[in-house]
């Protein structure tokens, strides 16, 4: 069947050529063999494209004045210079979480892929794997010593496994720090553990707890007779130490919570990213959510939590207990520190930073501990991990 030539502008002709055709996906598929042809020969002629092509696209000069605009604008001659020179990079994952050992002579750091390491902790040398690379690789999102046992920490991982560390005893003096070490760099014994033969069991690490819900935080009571862990499956369980049995289970079934109101629900109702127990207190522990609110627990109380405070932003591992004050660090610009009077049950101030500077976003708190000396006199506030966006 022939057609007749058709102007190409959406008038009556073309109407009826359309209708005229045996197949209307033929028509358009022919037109489109047509313009890809002469597209093709634009292209060998060195004209230029009516429409993109599938090339790759040059960076153009206007491109190049904004990458130089914003270099110059962040990141030459500024107080943060020494933090882009200063990164650490491998194959091991991002480090998801870190903890320092009580004498602060070493650190052990929380890798994506699952590796737990410890490091020198004024050189940062790596000195010992706690904990190979897991595959599939699941990250380490919260690390927490033991209060009582000595070289013994517990690790929360993606798996919904707790994992407990045997940390080996390292005797290194400050006078000797190890500027390289023969275990610093495992990478390819445990690459070839990771995709070609099945991964082996490290003597260091071995599983405390296993759920099938990713553990995302967790943290052990003053006198060492619980563990507390929240999950992603907005739960906050509660083990015994000595028989690693659940003894409480603070979770709303999602049914029962559309029946509940807002004010009076007691528990969480998206992932706990964050726990901290109380030093002086082994019955209390704060607890904060996705859910943006920060929660008080008592694990003498089996139906909820005993205060709430809502409009608390929290994205991490950024609470801490002090006495009768909880601090929170929000996931905002501004006004991201925040202290709370557990006594008084409600926001006692907010901490402002007044040296921050004017061409970052905004302050964005990741983490926040109170800082304490060795003598424990004076507690002051630390706020770390602060998010700097740049564009």
């Amino acid at each position: 069947m022939q057609y007749k030539k058709c102007c190409g502008f959406g008038c009556q002709c073309c109407n009826n050529n359309v209708l005229v055709g045996s197949s209307d996906i033929r028509l358009f598929v022919n037109e489109y063999r047509e313009r890809i042809k002469q597209q093709m020969l634009r292209e060998d002629e060195t004209q230029k494209s009516a429409f993109i092509s599938f090339a790759e696209r040059e960076h153009s000069i206007s491109d190049s004045g904004w990458i130089k605009e914003n270099y110059e604008k962040f990141f030459e001659h500024t107080p943060n210079e020494e933090f882009i020179k200063l990164h650490f990079l491998s194959e091991m994952g991002y480090i998801t979480s870190m903890i320092y050992t009580p004498d602060g002579k070493f650190i052990l750091v929380g890798h994506s892929s699952g590796m737990i390491q410890m490091r020198h902790g004024v050189t940062g040398t790596v000195l010992h794997t706690l904990r190979n690379i897991q595959f599939p690789p699941k990250p380490i999102y919260a690390l927490q010593y033991s209060r009582i046992e000595e070289r013994v920490c517990y690790a929360a991982c993606m798996d919904g496994a707790i994992y407990r560390i045997e940390i080996p005893n390292l005797d290194l003096s400050a006078a000797d720090i190890p500027e390289y070490c023969i275990k610093a760099d495992p990478t390819l014994q445990n690459l070839y553990t990771q995709f070609y033969s099945a991964p082996g069991i490290s003597s260091c690490a071995t599983p405390f707890v296993t759920q099938r819900s990713p553990a995302l935080s967790m943290g052990i009571t003053s006198d060492q007779a619980k563990l507390v862990v929240g999950y992603a499956d907005t739960s906050v369980k509660i083990y015994d130490m000595e028989t690693q049995e659940i003894d409480l289970n603070l979770k709303v079934h999602k049914i029962r919570r559309q029946f509940i109101p807002k004010k009076l629900q007691r528990m969480h109702f998206h992932q706990v990213c964050a726990i901290r127990c109380h030093d002086e207190k082994p019955y209390m522990f704060a607890s904060g959510a996705w859910d943006n609110t920060l929660r008080i627990w008592d694990v003498r109380c089996k139906v909820g939590c005993m205060m709430t405070f809502e409009g608390v932003n929290i994205c991490s591992d950024s609470i801490d207990l002090n006495r009768e004050h909880c601090i929170a660090g929000s996931w905002q610009p501004l006004e991201a520190l925040t202290v709370w009077d557990l006594a008084a049950r409600k926001r006692l101030n907010i901490i402002r930073v007044q040296n921050r500077r004017p061409d970052v976003d905004g302050e964005y708190i990741y983490s926040c501990r109170y800082w304490s000396t060795t003598a424990k006199a004076n507690m002051l506030l630390l706020a770390a991990a602060v998010r700097s966006a740049w564009r």
